[in-house]
């Protein structure tokens, strides 16, 4: 059986957790095409220190066959890009509430092939911020894509999460399971 992982590491969830009781300042990006959309990074000012989220491709052997796969990473990010400030890429949702939860969404897809284990790949696919009243999320659009979608939303439960079971082909022979798990970055 071919086993795959996509997940944050110790430093990464680190990065993320140090964020707790922050303030949140803005998002902004190079690829940000709009308030709720954003092509492989975006980066997060907080009062604290500022990060770099990104789903970049990379070349995985998940299925049996490399192919390139989205993989959440997270970074300090040191200054704001130069073009995100001329265009205007900058969004100030939540501005000045105290980021009070940090959750990083966990999948497992397994493919069964005439009736035994054939892959199981389990990846990050998405990281919420509680922020006051509102949920903000930033999630990837599929398990093929390097695309963020950007959600703003009132609980945990309304955020949006793309079917992965949508993009695997199943037939008599070769079925796929799907689990998720929310796990806690950090509360106050």
């Amino acid at each position: 059986m071919i086993i795959t992982e996509q997940i944050i590491n110790a430093d990464e969830i680190r990065i993320l957790s140090s964020l707790i009781g922050s303030t949140w300042v803005d998002i902004s990006g190079e690829w940000l095409t709009d308030e709720n959309l954003s092509w492989e990074s975006i980066r997060i000012e907080t009062s604290r220190q500022a990060i770099e989220l990104s789903f970049a491709l990379e070349v995985i052997n998940i299925a049996g066959e490399n192919d390139d796969y989205p993989c959440l990473h997270i970074r300090e990010s040191v200054e704001r890009s130069s073009k995100a400030e001329k265009t205007g890429q900058i969004f100030y949702h939540s501005r000045g509430q105290a980021i009070e939860q940090i959750w990083v969404l966990r999948e497992t897809l397994t493919s069964v092939r005439l009736g035994e284990k054939f892959f199981e790949n389990t990846a990050d696919v998405s990281v919420a911020f509680y922020c006051g009243d509102t949920w903000m999320s930033f999630t990837r659009a599929a398990h093929f894509s390097d695309v963020i979608n950007i959600q703003r939303t009132k609980s945990k439960n309304e955020i949006e999460i793309p079917d992965v079971l949508d993009e695997w082909e199943a037939d008599l022979s070769n079925q796929f399971e799907l689990s998720q798990e929310w796990i806690c970055v950090g509360t106050i």
